[in-house]
């Protein structure tokens, strides 16, 4: 990936960050809709970790881009 500048690089990244919470919501509002009540307790077991590994990626990717 050598043509693309350090700008278009970060975007690359935070697309597939966006394509992953985009998968998430589709996943989460499945189980919500099932309507049973444990689906409620897994969804907002699921999403706090997830924003947290979103969040560290997208900081970790930056870095590594911005390094090599």
């Amino acid at each position: 990936m050598g043509y693309l500048v350090l700008l278009d690089k970060i975007y690359a990244l935070s697309y597939l960050l966006v394509i992953a919470a985009i998968m998430e919501a589709i996943i989460t509002a499945d189980w919500v809709q099932s309507g049973q009540s444990e689906n409620y307790a897994r969804v907002i077991r699921v999403d706090r970790p997830f924003l947290a590994i979103q969040c560290f990626a997208l900081i970790t990717g930056v870095l590594l881009i911005i390094t090599f």
